[in-house]
């Protein structure tokens, strides 16, 4: 075989691999607590589908050799990877990441335009230049390949951060017990995504029936999220840890330093509950907001997969590399159903293909049992207002639901979690706090609710106390009378 010739074609092939692959170490390096492997993983991963793409391509160019067309499709696909580059490298940094932020012209139609504009500028400009980039076209290839290993080593030196991986992501959470309750004491925190003060109002106007569900609560309406992201606000109501950066710095190393530091250096929620004798378990919404470890939770166990993750990463991918006209086109939008679930090694299949809270709601009546634990703790997540909009107060598939009907779908897990408690005789006895980590608008003024043991009222009355979401170990120790 010539070697120039494989050599050129391999050329080919990596342009293309790279241009498509080293996005995806931008996106990790700039997010990596957003996913649960390391970067090692994703190396790892990126090298097999790259080395495959490049040899599928470097294999298709020796094979087309003497194909008198061969020029046009090397051209083709120099034009291809100045694109993806154009996309991937440019556009999807300077412009709004998803198509519904953009808020100048006239939007979306506007971006769309802007772009179908650029691209047929590089298209003409490179038709133009034809016969120069075909004539240096092995340097053109090689600028390609050497302007992205650039690329992709300056984005792990200077945004990849380093801290102890085996500590953050050696365990995951397992599902096998999420509704095998207490068989006397139930300390139950209830999360409900985006249940802001304001909303709660107007769901109970929305919703009267919702004022019997919480007749035996206290409702603290000067509860507030200091820094109103779920990754701050389950931490702090966890471990009474409050991140004390901004939102800018949950991306970079300070977030997991902080993780480690509130769930391993610190006396949480949890150590307290299991110096009592309780069984205390976690279960998360997203990746990395509460931190497997055993200390902290019994169903912390080793991890065996990153399904979830692969989908996000994979999902993130497609968005940065998809024009704007392609979104128009395609109707493309989040599957939240793949997006926010715990990365687990159990309960995935039984979930199936329903969204998260028809998931949760679903099994929760299949499978509520009464264990053999005498105390436990639950911490459990629901979607609640939280978008992607997908279902009704009845927790059905709905395309036209709003913030309201989804919200009264996942209060009704609620209900059903009430009256199971109630039938078996563990509602009287349970602690139970139903509170939101922040409003719709990522606002601080979140709704929380709370109930002691043995409350019985006939409606549901208010507490205007300032708290922060960090007091909650305290405030529901309080509850208990400890």
């Amino acid at each position: 075989m010539n070697k120039s010739l494989f050599f050129k074609s391999l050329c080919f092939g990596l342009a293309l691999s790279l241009v498509l692959a080293a996005p995806c170490i931008t996106i990790y390096t700039y997010n990596p607590f957003c996913f649960s492997f390391t970067l090692a993983y994703l190396g790892i991963a990126l090298t097999i589908l790259s080395l495959s793409c490049c040899f599928a391509v470097c294999a298709l160019r020796l094979a087309a050799n003497n194909w008198p067309h061969i020029r046009k499709v090397e051209f083709l696909i120099v034009v291809v990877c100045a694109l993806v580059w154009l996309q991937g490298g440019i556009f999807a940094t300077i412009l709004p990441t998803m198509p519904i932020e953009a808020d100048f012209g006239d939007g979306l139609f506007f971006l769309s335009f802007m772009q179908v504009l650029a691209f047929a500028f590089v298209i003409g400009g490179m038709v133009y230049f034809r016969r120069f980039i075909q004539k240096h076209i092995m340097r053109v290839l090689l600028f390609v390949i050497l302007c992205h290993l650039v690329t992709i080593g300056v984005s792990i030196h200077q945004f990849y951060p380093r801290y102890p991986y085996n500590k953050v992501f050696s365990n995951c959470f397992e599902e096998n017990n999420k509704y095998t309750f207490g068989a006397g004491e139930n300390v139950l925190l209830i999360v409900v995504d985006c249940l802001g003060s304001e909303l709660f109002k107007e769901e109970l106007k929305k919703y009267p029936e919702l004022e019997e569900l919480f007749k035996d609560f206290t409702c603290l309406e000067g509860m507030r999220s200091p820094l109103p992201r779920t990754m701050a606000a389950i931490p702090a109501m966890l471990t009474g840890m409050t991140f004390k950066y901004g939102i800018e710095e949950l991306g970079c190393e300070l977030y997991p330093k902080y993780i480690l530091q509130a769930f391993l250096e610190n006396q949480t929620l949890m150590h307290h509950l299991k110096a009592e004798g309780f069984r205390c378990e976690g279960y998360q919404f997203m990746p990395n907001i509460a931190l497997a470890t055993e200390t902290c939770f019994d169903n912390a166990i080793p991890r065996l997969k990153h399904r979830a993750s692969d989908v996000i990463m994979f999902q993130v991918w497609c968005q940065r590399m998809m024009p704007y006209f392609m979104h128009s086109i395609v109707s493309f939008k989040w599957d939240a159903k793949k997006m926010f679930v715990n990365e687990v090694n159990t309960g995935r299949i039984r979930n199936m293909n329903l969204k998260y809270d028809q998931a949760m709601n679903q099994r929760l009546v299949k499978e509520f049992l009464i264990g053999r634990t005498e105390k436990a703790f639950k911490y459990y997540h629901l979607q609640g207002a939280h978008v992607a909009l997908s279902t009704n107060e009845f927790l059905e598939d709905c395309e036209d639901t709003d913030k309201y009907r989804q919200l009264r779908g996942s209060l009704m897990i609620l209900e059903n979690l009430f009256f199971l408690l109630k039938e078996n005789n563990l509602y009287d006895n349970a602690t139970i706090v139903v509170t939101g980590d922040h409003t719709e608008y990522y606002q601080p003024e979140v709704a929380t609710l709370v109930k002691a043991p043995g409350t019985v009222k006939d409606n549901m009355d208010f507490d205007d106390t300032s708290y922060v979401l960090a007091d909650m170990p305290g405030i529901i120790q309080k509850l208990r009378g400890k």
